[in-house]
Formats: C-alpha cells, structure tokens, sequence
C-alpha cells in the first residue's frame, strides 16, 4: 500500500453533538477518553448551519480540543445522519421541484429514522445554489472559530463524501441484485443539463465524422443509454470537483471518502419496511452482498482518490440482526474498506456494545491497516462509462473469478495509480476517443493485457489510430464461444474481442463468456491463489508483509460449512490472529505442509488464516518484466558505451512477449 493511500483512522466512532446540552457533552467525551479514544467522528447537519442559534457546533469543537481529541467533520449531505430528513433543510428535502426522479417519474425515497423523505436532484440550480451558500456560512463560521481560537482547528480533519449520487437507483430493480438497475436521475431539470451535455460534448473536432451519413449518431436513440451513463458520470464529478475547490483552498486537512450507507441502499428500503412492521430479523445476506459489490468500485475527489468507509449508523436494518451477524459485518467491513485505504463509520454507543475481545481483534485488524502492512491488490481493472450503473455479463464474470481483487473505475486518470495491475477489460458501451486509447496502449504497453471491444463506438481519429497499429503487428484469432484476436504491444498485448449485442447468460453462451474471460486472465499470467468446492464461501485475500499472505473466509449463511481449499502447490497455514500474537513462534503454529485443508466455517464465521509459502504468477509476471526491460535499457547502453556508431539497437525484446 503507498504511503499516500494509509489511513491513520480506518475505525471513525460517531457522536451526534446537536444531542447533547454542554454539561452532557463534556462528560461523554470524558467517557470516551477514558475508554482510550483520542479521536472521534461527526456529521455537520446542514439544517443545523443554517438555523443554529445556539452555536452547538462551536460548543462542541470548543469541547473536542479542550481534550485534544482528533475530529472528522462530514460536512457533505449524505444519507444516515440521525437528524430530521438526514440533515437537510426542511423546504428541500420536501420540495417536489427539486426532487430526483426515477425514469418512471416516481422519487428516490429514503426510509430510514428519524422521518422518511425523497432524495433531492443534485442537478437542480436551487439545490446547488442553496448548498454553496451553507459552505460558505460553514466556511465563515469555522474561520471566526480560527481567527478567535488559531489552535482549536488544528486536529479537525474535513471530510467530504460521494453524496446522493450512488442512491439514485431504482427499488424495483436493486432487489433482484446488489447494485443492479441505472444509477441516474430523470428530473426536468437532469433532462435540460443532459442535452447541453450533449450539444456540448459532441461539438468537439473529435466527433466530427469524415463523409458520413450520419452526422449526429452520437446523439442518437441507440446510444441514449451510453450517454446518459456518461453524463450522470460527468455530473457526479463535476459536483465533487466544485465542492473540493471551494473546501481546499482553505487551509484545512480534508479527507476525500466515498462514504456508503447500506441501509439507505434501495436494494434494502422496502425490505427494511416491511420487516419493522413484521418485528422480523435483518437480511444479512443482502447486507453482505451490498458490502462485496461496494469494494470493488473505486472513485475518484477531483484529482485525489476517495478511500472507501462504510457507516453503519443502525436505523435501519442493521439494529435487527442478531450480536453475531453483526459482529460479520462490521469484520468484513474493515477486510473490504480498511485494506484499501478506507475503514468504517459507526455509532460510538453501537461499537462499545460489542464485547472487548471483538473490539480488539478489528482494532489489531485496524492497526495493521492504518501502517500499510495489510491490503488488498488489484489484479484486473474493469472500465465502464458510469460506475453506479455498471451491468455488464463481463464485469458479473470478472468478479465472480477474481472477486474483491478486481477494481471497476469509469475514469481513465485511474490508470497511472495501477502501475501493479496487469489486466484491464474495457466495457463494451465505452465510448473510445484518440486520447483514451492513446492512454489505455500506452498504460498496456509496459506488460499488461488490454482488452477492447471490436465496436462502432471508436471516433474516426480513434479508429486510424488502432488501425494503424494493427497494420504493423500480425494478430492471432481464437474463438472459445467467443471470437477475439491478440496482438503484441511492445512489453504488452492487445486483445480485441467481438462481443454480440445479446447473449443468453444460460448454457453454450454462459459457458463461452466464461472460457472467454478464463483464458483472457491467462493471457495476463493472473491464477487462482486457492479455491474452495463449495460456491458458498466467499474469500478475501490480502497481501500480509512481503512473503505471506492472508486468506480470510467468509459465511454469511445460518449454517455452518465443511469444504475443503485447495492450492496449487504445498503450503503452510495457521490462525492469523493466533500467529500475530506469537511472532517469535510462528512455526509451532503451522500446520503440515499440504495442497489441500479440511476446513468448518461457522455460521455468520470469518475464519482468518495466514498462508506461507504461496507464490502468486501474475506478481512473478510484473517482476519479470520490470527486469526485462530493465536488462533490455542496460544492453542497450552498454553497447552505445562499447561500440562506437551504435545508438538503436533493434529486435531486443522481452522474453515475456
């Protein structure tokens, strides 16, 4: 993990101070000092600005430094602040003007406590207008604090968050699958920006196409959904864009996150409803699904990564699951979110209920995680035009191979922080201008597989150019079901794939999808680590110092599971936590040195194992081929230092070609 991406706070306790008078509030913070947290969480509701009379927030920033507590101060609107309409002035969050709209006109409702409300369109001018005006006051009220108090700020960290963006999806479709249905909103006022958009992006140079019969096929019916995807993308950025310029050109600490609240998710809204009104158990299933299909999509603040929390804020489903259920989430929430960078938001009163031997093992789990020496990889990257809506039978295949190690992004700067990654497969309703592509085979060209779609939605320049590149290199054709051809790229390969218009995710077709991707992750040397016989199980595996690995397992199903995992080669496994505890003993620890483990995972169970002595291809690939280039650079200016007249040498390529 770079040092940029660590995260110094992966678990943020929450208190909401609006609830407190000053004598309360002093002595909870007391309490929590005393229960050894120096550094705690709170959401700014935008509501509370614009009507606080009694300057709470003053009081309570006032409070935090007299402890020299650290703070992580919310100030976007999101879902799950325990504040009427989550915090939201009254008129917006009621109007119907300023409402998002799904595509059949109905609004995006939230349903958590204290009051159910519907989203507003982040889109509308009066939104907009309103919410710069609240960061202003806020901004002049935290600058009178400073001028008044020059040291109060000093351990005040703002956060900015994602927002609504990921929450405008439709409650029909999200419950037939995590995160399915379109990610947009169709209000009056959507509708008008999207036709500027388009107007505007099209009028480019880029998309004037040469002698052809259709000059507007961009803007089309047939690529209505595309450009919509790309729109809403467009929109979502432009909205963080303009919310970090304003924050970061004050002197503030700011955290960029994409903070994301499962129960506001609209998979769970109605499900959430009906159980309240049945007095039935949560859907921990759901829950955990939702988690694993949030870890693999990553966002961008302007030019700064988000890192990934989850809140769970326990309005809503998540106070109807048992101790143990969830006790899962919150550990699979730290696996997922921590390794990356990211962490969780939870209630300080919900975390201390928990038991103290639990507290501690996601507090070790934390602490690896904060110094770097647990994280996540990236093996595959999956680009798409919007990140909310992303559907492809691809993208659902990639994942259910590689799991949480594959990344989905839908901006092309991603790519120059992914230096570690070897396999990037392009959707294909991307739109490729000549800049991407120059991006995506110039980022391919240092060993990596590049898949592209064989599509007409290649500009002209975009075309020429990779016809270009094909007229100078032979390719090869297989067809497993599938038709694609490989061609070299330098250190690299570029693969072109036909992809039909309709497939049928059932039998010969399902199967040719999967033989298709199976063989493209070849293609880019990446393997299984291990597997279990039981599709039950879900594994999150993270990279654990330099020559170990840990391999966590999950069951999210009431019953127990006895499966077997097996591994390419012999290795050693032991308790992780158990082999933490004895470092100077590490070896009475493991157990024989086998291919293949009996294991039983308990119901709700996260069992952790620490794997020595595996290997992975795709890593030996990346190191491989840094080394050959690296001997290619040293041959060459030898044998200029050598053999004078010599300046080019020719046909000195990398045995990994």
């Amino acid at each position: 993990m770079l040092v940029r991406d660590v995260n110094p706070y992966p678990i943020r306790l929450v208190i909401n101070f609006w609830e407190y008078s000053n004598a309360q509030l002093g002595t909870k913070l007391d309490e929590l000092l005393c229960l050894g947290l120096t550094h705690i969480a709170s959401f700014v509701p935008w509501q509370l600005i614009e009507s606080d009379i009694s300057r709470s927030l003053n009081r309570f920033l006032q409070a935090v430094s007299e402890r020299r507590m650290a703070l992580s101060l919310v100030i976007t609107p999101d879902v799950g602040v325990y504040y009427p309409y989550s915090g939201l002035p009254k008129d917006l969050a009621s109007s119907s003007e300023s409402e998002a709209k799904q595509r059949a006109g109905d609004p995006f409702c939230v349903l958590l406590p204290p009051n159910a409300f519907c989203l507003p369109s982040l889109h509308s001018s009066h939104f907009l207008t309103r919410y710069h005006s609240y960061l202003t006051r806020l901004d002049s009220l935290l600058s009178e604090i400073s001028k008044a108090h020059p040291k109060l700020l000093e351990r005040v960290r703002i956060v900015l968050t994602g927002s609504f963006w990921k929450y405008y999806r439709s409650h029909y479709a999200s419950s037939s699958r995590a995160f399915e249905g379109e990610a947009r909103d169709f209000s009056h006022c959507s509708s008008l920006l999207f036709r500027e958009y388009l107007e505007r992006n099209y009028a480019q140079k880029e998309f004037a196409e040469l002698e052809s019969a259709e000059p507007n096929r961009w803007k089309s019916k047939f690529l209505e959904k595309t450009n919509y995807d790309l729109f809403s993308e467009y929109a979502e950025q432009m909205f963080k864009v303009r919310t970090a310029q304003f924050v970061k050109r004050k002197a503030y600490t700011v955290d960029c996150v994409e903070l994301y609240t499962p129960e506001a998710d609209p998979a769970y809204s109605y499900t959430y409803l009906f159980q309240t009104l049945l007095n039935a158990r949560g859907n921990l299933k759901l829950f955990s699904s939702l988690l694993s299909q949030m870890a693999v999509r990553k966002t961008k603040y302007g030019e700064d990564d988000s890192l990934p929390f989850i809140y769970w804020n326990a309005l809503g489903g998540f106070k109807n699951l048992t101790e143990i259920e969830k006790q899962f989430l919150i550990l699979k929430s730290i696996l997922l979110m921590g390794s990356q960078g990211g962490g969780i938001f939870l209630n300080e009163s919900e975390w201390f209920s928990f038991s103290s031997p639990f507290r501690q093992r996601v507090e070790n789990l934390a602490k690896l995680m904060s110094q770097g020496e647990l994280s996540i990889k990236t093996r595959a990257l999956y680009l798409t035009p919007h990140l909310w809506s992303v559907k492809h039978p691809l993208y659902y295949e990639l994942v259910r191979i590689l799991g949480v190690e594959t990344r989905v992004i839908s901006q092309i700067e991603m790519l120059s922080a992914m230096s570690k990654t070897m396999f990037l497969i392009v959707d294909p309703a991307f739109i490729i201008t000549k800049k991407i592509l120059d991006e995506l085979l110039q980022w391919a060209q240092a060993g990596r597989v590049l898949a592209l779609p064989r599509s007409s939605l290649y500009t002209s320049f975009a075309k020429g150019l990779l016809e270009h590149l094909l007229a100078q290199n032979s390719s090869m054709e297989f067809n497993l079901g599938l038709t694609y051809h490989v061609c070299p790229l330098k250190e690299g390969k570029l693969v072109l794939y036909d992809y039909p218009e309709k497939i049928h995710m059932q039998g010969e077709s399902l199967q040719a999808l999967r033989n298709f991707i199976k063989s493209l992750l070849s293609l880019a040397h990446i393997e299984d680590y291990c597997h279990f016989n039981d599709g039950r199980i879900e594994m999150i595996p993270l990279k654990f110092n330099e020559n170990s690995m840990s391999v966590f397992v999950l069951n999210d199903s009431a019953k127990k599971i006895d499966s077997e995992l097996f591994f390419n080669h012999s290795v050693y496994i032991s308790d992780f936590f158990n082999a933490l505890s004895s470092q100077h003993d590490r070896e009475s620890l493991l157990h024989e040195n086998a291919e293949r483990f009996e294991l039983c995972i308990p119901p709700c169970g996260v069992l952790p194992l620490l794997i020595e002595g595996i290997e992975s291809l795709d890593e030996a690939h990346i190191l491989a081929s840094q080394d050959a280039e690296f001997i290619k650079n040293s041959v060459h200016i030898s044998a200029i230092n050598e053999l004078p007249g010599i300046t080019e040498l020719e046909g000195t390529k990398s045995p990994w070609n």
